[in-house]
């Protein structure tokens, strides 16, 4: 058995919560794994060890894994064409500046070590860069697979809408649309509410939380939160300007490809 659909990126847009929402669906399998790397590190190994991670298959309509390295290795994404020629790609897409952040404070241990600030790890060349260039990576998966096996998700939209995000996702891989996973708002909730949660418990209503996320409000007070704290990035980031000034191409070059509108600016 081998997977009809892929996570293939990008690091730090929130692949993890992906992960964990589709895992719980019904019609859904992934392996206990994230991460399996088969078509980059382990490749090597074969499919027979690929296979090994979707024995415990059983009625699941859509089977998958997701390895958010896929989407920028063109000796990857070629292996997935030549063995899943007709798989359903999934790419999350973050702020570039937002992401490469994110990796950098993931990875700030390693560069703190070596004493090297975010605009130096940030620079022309890097990896940290490359990673935000999504225009060349989307140019060679179109080159390798039609737009209908690849969906693409705003991480903007998932701190907007995390469930209109999901309901597109199952219905790109074919399944009910209807199925609400707990991990939708696990993380979610955490990361929309927390001044408006802390306010509520100061006042001795927590009881109130609970109530107030089921109705109409809650969506207002999620958009709001989502448009003022988390849709641009902040003006700290200190980056060279020509790296700059290839994000800012990079972005016009992305709305051509897939969004018109799409809310970024530097």
């Amino acid at each position: 058995m081998l997977p009809n659909f892929l996570g293939i990126g990008a690091q730090r847009a929130a692949t993890t919560w992906l992960f964990e929402c589709l895992r719980e669906h019904p019609e859904i399998y992934l392996p206990p794994q994230k991460e399996i790397h088969f078509f980059d590190e382990n490749f090597d190994k074969g499919l027979e060890w690929y296979e090994s991670f979707f024995n415990a298959v059983t009625t699941e309509k859509a089977i998958g894994e997701i390895t958010p390295n896929y989407y920028h290795l063109p000796h990857a994404l070629q292996r997935i064409k030549e063995v899943l020629p007709e798989v359903k790609l999934i790419l999350s897409l973050r702020h570039p500046l937002e992401r490469a952040y994110s990796a950098y404070k993931l990875l700030h241990e390693y560069y703190a070590d070596k004493g090297v600030s975010f605009e130096e790890a940030f620079k022309e060349g890097s990896y940290l860069l490359d990673l935000s260039l999504y225009s060349k990576h989307l140019e060679n998966i179109f080159k390798l697979f039609p737009r209908s096996q690849v969906h693409i998700i705003i991480y903007d939209d998932i701190l907007s809408d995390p469930l209109q995000v999901l309901r597109k996702l199952y219905s790109f891989l074919g399944v009910s649309i209807d199925f609400v996973p707990q991990a939708a708002f696990a993380r979610y909730n955490r990361i929309i509410f927390p001044r408006f949660q802390n306010f509520i418990i100061s006042l001795k209503l927590g009881f109130l939380l609970d109530l107030i996320k089921k109705t109409p409000l809650a969506s207002l007070i999620k958009k709001l939160h989502a448009q003022f704290f988390y849709s641009h990035p902040k003006s700290s980031y200190s980056v060279d300007s020509h790296v700059r000034k290839l994000l800012l191409d990079d972005i016009q070059k992305l709305k051509s490809l897939i969004k018109p509108d799409l809310p970024w600016v530097l």
